[in-house]
Order: structure tokens, then sequence, then C-alpha cells
């Protein structure tokens, strides 16, 4: 059985705002992504550092704001509901794939977010400095790397907003 056509919310509800994209943000048609603030009023693809995320987006597949040539030339929907779940790829060290065992032992804790090859946003497990994800459950679908995936939400205590001045 191979992986499934896209990721994105499998549970929870919904609640939708809009979000200015960033520029040059890469969106697949495989996968939506969690986002953050980019300090200028626009969202990007959070990445292993970032504490602030705010929800997520699905654009379809796109390079955002690449026609406009300027950030925030584009208007997204981002899901901001605190208890929605969400399907991500789950990687080990430089994008490897994991066992089965290693998914079941990972549910329950918690994991920072892993870009491979600047493209995919992925559920680290191997990673744990941040902590911004919270994994609820898994997905294996073979041994292969891509064919694992864990079930996410985002964990609210740590995340960071930032104030307005």
């Amino acid at each position: 059985m191979g992986r499934p056509l896209s990721y994105g919310q499998v549970a929870g509800p919904q609640s939708y705002v809009n979000g200015f994209v960033g520029a040059s943000e890469i969106f697949w048609n495989l996968s939506g992504h969690f986002m953050s603030p980019d300090g200028s009023g626009n969202l990007e693809i959070a990445n292993a550092t970032d504490v602030n995320i705010v929800g997520w987006m699905e654009h379809g597949e796109a390079t955002a704001s690449a026609t406009e040539g300027t950030a925030g030339g584009e208007v997204a929907g981002v899901n901001v509901a605190k208890d929605a779940v969400y399907e991500i790829r789950a990687v080990g060290t430089a994008g490897a794939a994991v066992t089965e065992a290693t998914l079941k032992a990972a549910v329950w804790e918690t994991c920072d977010i892993q870009m491979v090859s600047t493209s995919y946003q992925c559920a680290s497990l191997v990673a744990s400095a941040i902590d911004i994800l919270l994994i609820v459950d898994y997905r294996f679908y073979g041994t292969a790397a891509g064919q694992q995936s864990v079930l996410v939400m985002i964990n609210w205590e740590k995340v960071v907003n930032t104030g307005v001045a």
C-alpha cells in the first residue's frame, strides 16, 4: 500500500481566517503546511525553529506570490482551530524512513517540524527541541521513505506568540 495522495486535516473542527502568503512560499499538491508569521504581516511555511505556529494552510500546488513578485500578494485560508488533527509525513534522520515500532512509540509524545529538501514539511521523530507538534496516532503504509505518517495536533503549550510592539 502506498502513501496518501495528500496530507492534511483528518479530524476536529475547522475555523478559517484569511492569511497573506509570504513571497516565494512553495506549496505542493501533496500537502498543506503549518504556517508562522514572518514579521511583516505575512505567513510563511513553518520550519524546525518556529514557535509561533498560527495554523494550517492548504493552498494547492503553487509558488505563492511568484506572479505578483511581492509578499502578501495572495490570500489563503488558515485553519486556526485548536483541536484540529492533521496527517503529515513522519521522518527520521535526514528524512529517512522510520519503522512501525518507532511510530507506535512516538504516540502521545511531542516532536519538531522538519523540512525535507525545502519542499516537504514533516514530523521529525528524532528531534525534540521545540516540541511544537503532539503526535496522537500514526499511519504505516510501507517501509520505503515517505510511507510513514503521523497524526498531529499543534502543541499549543509550546506556541509563543509575539506582541505588536
